[in-house]
């Protein structure tokens, strides 16, 4: 079953995530669990109270930290992909200065397939390239997913909302719209209506 699978490595000098991040990211994980429709499994982060040191390759450096793993099976479901992808940008935005998640997806949404996660925002360094190159199907088609990547294109987002109108979270924006406004919705359109569990502890506080 097609999933995306995620590791956090940060810096020994920072050491791990701290425990009341640890708290924070579990309490969105769980309402993300809650709140949207997942036709698979829910997305499993975990953080860890100490950091583990890995060794072997493909790991990204020797003696890399790593802080955290998870696993999310999304099959072909692309709104769970997006679902997944959204927690795990704002949750590098939590960690500990010099930490970052790899993000590895088995399918088709995260156009590289292989990325890592900064501060919110997709990155490609040299080591990732070479992951990626090591044995390609097809190198020009690889070529110019790199290139479109480097330009901002990170993510497929030619999925219709339409086609997932079916789930509560969609339905609800759907219901708020001119029924021809949301046929053209993609399911990023979407994405960017919707309130997230992090967002909204955020309006709270202000």
């Amino acid at each position: 079953m097609r999933s995306l699978k995620f590791d956090v490595f940060g810096d020994l000098s920072h050491g791990p995530v701290p425990p009341e991040i640890r708290r924070e990211i579990a309490n969105v994980q769980q309402r993300m669990n809650h709140d949207f429709t997942w036709t698979n499994e829910t997305p499993t982060l975990e953080l860890f109270e100490h950091c583990q040191i890995t060794y072997a390759a493909p790991m990204p450096r020797p003696y890399a930290a790593r802080l955290g793993t998870g696993i999310a099976a999304v099959h072909y479901d692309q709104w769970n992909a997006l679902l997944v992808v959204r927690f795990l940008r704002w949750v590098s935005t939590k960690l500990p200065p010099g930490s970052y998640i790899r993000l590895q997806d088995d399918g088709s949404y995260v156009i590289l397939q292989s990325v890592r996660l900064v501060r919110g925002e997709f990155r490609l360094g040299a080591d990732d390239i070479a992951r990626l190159s090591r044995h390609p199907h097809d190198p020009r088609a690889l070529e110019r997913r790199i290139s479109r990547a480097t330009r901002g294109r990170w993510v497929h987002a030619v999925a219709a909302a339409i086609y997932y109108e079916g789930r509560p979270e969609i339905a609800a924006i759907a219901h708020a719209m001119e029924p021809m406004a949301f046929k053209m919705l993609s399911l990023e359109d979407v994405a960017d209506r919707i309130v997230f569990p992090w967002q909204s502890d955020e309006h709270n506080a202000v």
